[in-house]
């Protein structure tokens, strides 16, 4: 595939954005944040597609960069996530 220069500087400008954002990470110096987007890497699931099950070790942080994301319970929508939400924290612990 090929990647123009300027769209991987969008991309990046994109998701700095929305780290910069993240209450999480206050605090965080600018050089920190521009490593940790720099580290990320863009997923796309399908409609209806588990990306973790419940009790699930956890190693990788998530953050929505568009669409939503439904958290379930025993078959129960407990909660939406949208853009600029976050889960997996744990993982940013290890």
């Amino acid at each position: 595939k090929f990647v123009t220069k300027q769209a991987k500087i969008d991309e990046f400008e994109r998701l700095h954005e929305l780290f910069k954002k993240m209450p999480l990470l206050e605090g965080l110096s600018e050089d920190y944040i521009c490593d940790i987007v720099a580290n990320a890497r863009e997923v796309m699931f399908s409609s209806g597609k588990s990306i973790v099950e419940q009790g699930q070790q956890g190693d990788v942080f998530y953050l929505i960069t568009d669409g939503e994301v439904e958290v379930m319970q025993e078959r129960i929508v407990i909660r939406k996530l949208f853009k600029g939400d976050h889960f997996g924290e744990g993982a940013l612990l290890e």
